[in-house]
């Protein structure tokens, strides 16, 4: 197994242990939520910015993807 199956199967947990402590905390309004997605972009931005060399899409195709998977999926997924 290489190292970034390892982290996918890592963050699929941590995805498993937010919805479950969701259903716990549910009366958190989902603006919340999205401040904090938001405030984790934003690091996540930065740590790309730093320490990562940038890879633009070069096909049309490849710009749809990208943005279907960050306004379905992930977008709507705290909406739903």
């Amino acid at each position: 197994m290489k190292p970034g199956h390892l982290i996918a199967l890592f963050c699929a947990f941590v995805r498993a242990g937010y919805s479950v402590l969701f259903r716990r905390f549910g009366k958190v309004p989902t603006d919340v939520v999205a401040g904090y997605c938001l405030i984790t972009a934003a690091v996540a931005f930065s740590l790309h910015l730093a320490l990562e060399t940038t890879v633009w899409p070069e096909t049309t195709a490849q710009w749809a993807a990208i943005a279907i998977l960050g306004t379905i999926p992930l977008g709507t997924g705290f909406y739903a």
